[in-house]
């Protein structure tokens, strides 16, 4: 019990690492921005997998791009 108990809050703790730090490790927004047209689409997002995934909770905007700005943004360590 005490094992299972270790387990599950080791996970607990995985996760919350994961989403304090979900930015962390993403590439430099010039290598993700194939056309250097000054932003990310989804299209230039999926050859990064968490980006993919983040993808939507980054446009702020709600353009189907993301600006500099907003990459950065969710790029910096969040801070808890």
């Amino acid at each position: 019990m005490k094992r299972l108990i270790a387990v599950v809050a080791g996970m607990g703790l995985a996760t919350l690492t994961t989403m304090t730090h979900a930015g962390e490790g993403l590439p430099k927004f010039e290598e993700l921005d194939a056309d250097q047209d000054g932003q990310i689409t989804a299209a230039e997002a999926k050859v990064h997998e968490q980006l993919t995934e983040m993808f939507k909770s980054i446009d702020v905007d709600e353009n189907g791009a993301l600006s500099a700005d907003e990459y950065q943004t969710a790029a910096e360590p969040k801070k808890m």
